[in-house]
């Protein structure tokens, strides 16, 4: 029990530091550059990256999460499970950035375009192939070493940012720089998985093995579907609409990714902590998924509630007064964030529970449903109605997982907390939308209550246990203020064995 919140705490605190240096140099990058470049240019950069995020689907294959749960089943193959799967990621990606160079080179010639496209790809994938080897760093829960490497990436980022600018490159010159900045990072996790995770071996190992597709499959449908999801608003509305569009959507998507930055800290985290438990039994597993699961419920809901009241504001000091028409889009976009933070857990709690064929079919289905929808909706909403497109398909999934999950572990769902829980979430949000051109302090006071209002009500259902939050944050200050851990009291946060399970307080 002590070891596993030891375990989680830990490694939490360090790929916290690393996120909250990706989100401090992801605002600083997209400061600079959606300034230099403009809203049309930006626009452009945002579908291209769209593509190359639609192939490193592709690319990927899911292997990166899959590679997680057998490294960390079987750490003595991991040269052979990280070369063979590198070896089917370089191939595709060649094999995507030759088809990209025809496309934008033959079929639809558009020089400029295309060396955004190509150059932006090329980081995207070589970005990909890096989760791979940082699924080694994952698997052993040693994040230490994806933190170091992550922050030098991004640190070198914004450093060529800031001196591209400086020396007034061009827009592809400048996305060069980018490019360069992720070689580096490349080079460092290779580093830390030779030196520090004893990761040997690799490219005697990297060959064709067609088994390894096979079995990866399912989690390259999830992969695949996960990056329709996350590509087909902007892609839509490149292709419907215009590249002004694209860039209104894209700063608004910017600003509400920011909301789900730490919320992903728990993906990297629980992945092996979930594999650990349901290999000594489910109901330890139920357990642990239970407790975080409702914490993550309230966290994902308080946190977009509190960013929303400032939205305006964000968006100004981000962007600049030529993006203000992205406020209610971004105001329609958090939402979907917010029960996009559930995925986290749930998405992982279904790999564990070796569910990735149904989940990589429903994932797929959720992604061309929402495609269809903003493919109509844009005609008549335009980015607006993509943006509902995404809200409404993101609502299905978290309605899904939420039901499905917890039947499977037998754990309760229709009870009077998560009834309270989900009457309040559309209400909370319609308040926020109509208060949306409010002075600032009308807003903040406005959210605030809201906020307050919420923790009285999940406090009073026991959807917050005040118990888990005070073991939890014990936890974060012996691991961030001292050298070495000491014993942790009992009734830890994961997993409490005893407390028996009840349905309802």
């Amino acid at each position: 029990m002590s070891s596993i919140i030891q375990t989680a705490t830990k490694n939490t605190a360090v790929v916290l530091i690393a996120r909250s240096v990706s989100m401090i140099s992801s605002v600083v990058f997209i400061a600079l550059f959606s300034r230099y470049v403009g809203v049309e240019q930006f626009g452009q950069y945002s579908y291209a990256l769209s593509i190359a995020a639609l192939l490193s689907g592709l690319v990927a294959f899911g292997l990166d999460a899959w590679a997680i749960r057998e490294v960390a089943q079987s750490p003595t193959l991991s040269a052979t499970i990280i070369g063979r799967s590198l070896f089917i990621q370089v191939t595709l990606a060649l094999l995507s950035l030759l088809g990209l160079a025809v496309y934008w080179n033959w079929v639809s010639p558009d020089p400029n375009l295309l060396w955004i496209v190509l150059i932006v790809a090329g980081y995207v994938f070589l970005d990909t192939m890096s989760l791979l080897l940082i699924s080694v760093f994952r698997a052993r829960e040693k994040m230490e070493y994806e933190t170091a490497a992550v922050t030098a990436g991004n640190l070198a980022m914004v450093a060529l940012t800031a001196v591209g600018i400086l020396l007034r490159v061009s827009v592809n010159g400048l996305l060069v720089l980018i490019a360069t900045s992720y070689a580096l990072k490349f080079v460092v996790i290779v580093y830390y998985a030779r030196q520090k995770c004893g990761l040997v071996g690799v490219l005697l190992q990297t060959r064709p093995a067609w088994g390894q597709i096979k079995t990866g499959l399912p989690f390259f449908l999830s992969s695949i579907g996960n990056t329709i999801y996350m590509s087909y608003p902007r892609l839509v509305l490149g292709a419907l609409g215009s590249f002004q569009s694209v860039g209104l959507y894209a700063a608004a998507e910017k600003v509400v990714l920011l909301i789900s930055v730490f919320a992903g800290v728990l993906d990297v985290v629980l992945y092996p902590i979930f594999v650990k438990q349901m290999q000594r039994s489910v109901r330890e597993f139920a357990r642990a998924y239970e407790r975080t699961a409702d914490l993550v419920l309230v966290v994902g809901l308080l946190l977009a509630i509190g960013l929303s009241g400032l939205m305006p504001e964000i968006i100004w000091m981000l962007f600049g007064s030529s993006y203000k028409n992205a406020l209610p889009i971004t105001l329609l976009l958090v939402p979907s964030i917010s029960m996009s933070i559930s995925g986290y857990v749930n998405g992982r709690a279904m790999f564990v529970l070796r569910k990735e064929r149904l989940m990589s079919v429903l994932i797929i289905g959720t992604a061309l449903a929402g495609f269809l929808l903003a493919s109509v909706s844009v005609n008549m909403l335009g980015a607006m109605g993509v943006a509902l497109s995404v809200l409404l398909s993101a609502a299905f999934g978290f309605a899904f997982y939420f039901v499905y999950v917890r039947t499977q572990l037998g754990l309760p769902w229709l009870t009077g907390r998560y009834i309270l829980y989900f009457a309040l979430f559309p209400i909370v949000f319609l308040v926020s939308y109509a208060w949306r051109d409010a002075g600032l302090a009308v807003r903040l006071m406005a959210h605030l209550a809201l906020m307050a209002g919420l923790i009285i009500a999940f406090t009073w259902t026991h959807l917050i246990e005040w118990q888990w939050v005070r073991d939890l944050i014990r936890a974060f200050l012996r691991v961030l203020f001292f050298s070495r851990l000491r014993e942790v009291e009992q009734g830890a946060f994961f997993v409490n064995t005893e407390v028996e399970h009840t349905d309802e307080k």
